[in-house]
């Protein structure tokens, strides 16, 4: 069995948000990180030692949306290696649950959103690795 140092595991959390017409909200990232910049994402993000994952997304969503998610599903963890430093764990979450409040606003990490349609996702370039778009349009297949 291969051990990760903590330095070289990267646990992040992603939220697919579904609205009414289970369009599902995708993020254009910025260059404020120093990965992806111009590509497409979902809500989400690091996971912070001792955080509880269910915690962390919620956090996320607020920081990046202003968004109050009140209820969320875990729907697929996904793991591999494919991060610069080693390995990476993302656990997946999806949400029908959310108060929009005065809106979206958007974050400095994210220059623009939108709501697309589960047969639209693959216009889009992601930063996510193909396995976890593909995670997506499993989960949002179910709901056609």
């Amino acid at each position: 069995m291969v051990m990760y140092n903590i330095d070289e595991l990267h646990f992040a959390s992603k939220c697919i948000l579904i609205n009414e017409k289970n369009k599902i909200l995708i993020l254009k990232r910025t260059n404020y990180s120093d990965m992806g910049e111009d590509k497409w994402d979902f809500p989400g993000g690091s996971v912070n030692i001792d955080e509880d994952v269910n915690d962390a997304i919620k956090r996320e969503v607020k920081e990046e949306l202003q968004i109050e998610l009140e209820e969320t599903r875990v729907f697929k963890i996904n793991s591999g290696k494919g991060v610069p430093s080693g390995q990476f764990i993302f656990v997946l979450f999806a949400s029908r649950q959310y108060n929009l409040g005065d809106g979206i606003k958007l974050s400095k990490e994210h220059s623009e959103y939108k709501w697309i349609s589960l047969n639209e996702i693959d216009d889009y370039k992601f930063y996510l690795r193909d396995e976890i778009i593909s995670d997506v349009k499993n989960y949002m297949s179910e709901f056609k």
